[in-house]
């Protein structure tokens, strides 16, 4: 017999998802267990158990309890139906309002083809952090991606203070030392996420005004979304000015928090590398390998790569395809995703690696 002595009954209502996610941890069997289960709510759930090998001591059991748990907040999920927020945990004392748009990746083919239907407008794809931005007159607060409180620099923080900001939610791209703000949800304690995008960008307009009668624009960039008549050669343009990609959104779109399923109004095109590396190890019963590519001193190691379920894991010594989105120096390499085997070619030289600008 088995005793559930915690719960959590969790949930995600964003755009057009609906999902439960329940834990529980039971006693029983001479020790402790952790189970779960999850799926659309209203409709047969799903189960499994983070216990799998049977029942673990109760310390190891609330460990493994809190970090499933833990781990469904940062993704977004609430305890309250109606998605209030999540008020209890380690991280509840770090929710705040900001709860950002996700967007779904699409091909340079699929880039060219909506932009042509004239309902888009662009803005570029910074490579920096996610950052919310939360001002008032009691300060400021800073959220990452995941809506939590963050950190950010004291040039950011003492920029968006010297605006004397009233209640506005801004969604940025921190870049260290300065943020681009390309969105605008709260203004003076108005919500606009239901507003279409271009008036959001209306907004932007003004707030762009404050900021320069401010002179804090070296470290509040404001990014307005823009037509653009040939995005072939627009997207060429910011290639070769070192841009990580383009964002489009439909100028009639609201901003809803979370990641669609699939699509959405707003989608992101990155520019992205492929070249072919050689394996030089599995790591250890992993699915990923350690890569390499070649010097003029022979191989070197620019870091793991994961191997998708769906493909079979390369050897040692074989050469195989790799995109990426840039290589540091000397490092390894940003965002890395396997491709494919490749035994008709010769692994690639570091010569043609692409470089962080």
């Amino acid at each position: 017999m088995t005793n559930t002595i915690r719960t959590a009954a969790l949930f995600f209502c964003a755009g057009s998802s609906d999902k439960e996610y329940n834990v529980y941890l039971k006693e029983g069997n001479g020790g402790y267990t952790v189970d779960f289960s999850y799926g659309r709510r209203g409709e047969a759930l799903k189960s499994g158990t983070k216990t799998a090998n049977g029942p673990v001591s109760l310390e190891e059991a609330e460990k493994a309890y809190d970090k499933l748990v833990a781990s469904k907040v940062k993704k977004g999920y609430t305890e309250s139906a109606n998605d209030a927020p999540f008020i209890s945990g380690e991280l509840g004392d770090r929710v705040t309002d900001f709860r950002p748009k996700l967007l779904n990746p699409i091909s340079y083919v699929e880039l060219i083809a909506l932009f042509s239907s004239g309902s888009y407008l662009a803005q570029i794809k910074r490579d920096g952090e996610r950052r919310g931005v939360i001002a008032d007159q009691g300060g400021v607060i800073f959220a990452n991606r995941d809506g939590l409180s963050t950190s950010a620099s004291s040039t950011i923080e003492a920029a968006v203070s010297q605006m004397g900001l009233n209640d506005t939610i801004l969604d940025c791209e921190d870049m260290g030392d300065h943020v681009y703000v390309f969105d605008i949800l709260r203004v003076n304690g108005v919500d606009l996420l239901d507003r279409p995008f271009s008036q959001r960008i209306d907004a932007l307009e003004v707030f762009r005004t404050e900021v320069i009668a401010n002179q804090v624009e070296d470290t509040l960039r404001i990014d307005v979304p823009i037509e653009v008549d040939d995005m072939a050669s627009f997207a060429e343009l910011q290639r070769e000015a070192g841009a990580e990609g383009i964002v489009i959104c439909e100028a009639g779109s609201t901003y809803v928090p979370g990641r669609p399923a699939s699509g959405g109004p707003a989608l992101k095109f990155k520019f992205t590398e492929t070249a072919t590396f050689e394996v030089l190890r599995r790591n250890g019963t992993k699915r990923s390998v350690e890569i390499a590519i070649l010097t003029e001193n022979g191989l070197r190691s620019v870091g793991n790569c994961t191997i998708p379920a769906n493909h079979a894991i390369p050897s040692a010594g074989d050469p195989v395809d790799v995109e990426y989105l840039y290589a540091y120096p000397n490092g390894g390499l940003c965002q890395p995703v396997y491709k494919r085997p490749r035994n008709d070619v010769t692994v690639d030289t570091e010569s043609k690696l692409k470089f962080k600008s």
